[in-house]
């Protein structure tokens, strides 16, 4: 999984950031096999829109924020996943966060196939989930 954050404290001066998530296992004629990733956020910024991405063993997904005062925002949840909405998606208000709010995805998958399928410790092969706010 990537994750991968843009900062924009002025017009002109933007960061990229991100997390990998490494080594996800999608066993053979397994059901509800899900893998959780998370980055903390370093600095304040504001969220408009989150983008999606999984392959077509994707069931669900949950994208949200953990504050430190223990709330949630949720950015993104699909419980029916479905390959063709693989797309952005505008928050209906930006959600500020900041140091100690904790982004997290949660993609859960069905492999009904007879191989295993999985995300290897390489860039060669593309990755089965990522998102981006």
């Amino acid at each position: 999984m990537v994750f991968q954050v843009r900062y924009h404290s002025e017009p002109d001066n933007t960061e990229t950031n991100g997390v990998l998530g490494m080594g996800m296992d999608i066993p053979a004629g397994a059901s509800d096999v899900s893998h959780t990733f998370s980055t903390g956020i370093g600095t304040d910024i504001q969220m408009h829109n989150t983008t999606l991405h999984m392959h077509t063993l994707g069931k669900s997904v949950e994208f949200t924020v953990q504050h430190p005062d223990g709330s949630e925002s949720c950015l993104l949840r699909h419980d029916a996943y479905d390959v063709n909405w693989q797309r952005g998606y505008d928050l209906v208000e930006p959600l500020d966060v900041g140091p100690g709010d904790i982004v997290e995805l949660t993609c859960t998958w069905d492999n009904p196939t007879d191989q295993d399928v999985s995300w290897a410790e390489s860039w060669a092969r593309p990755p089965m989930a990522a998102a981006r706010p």
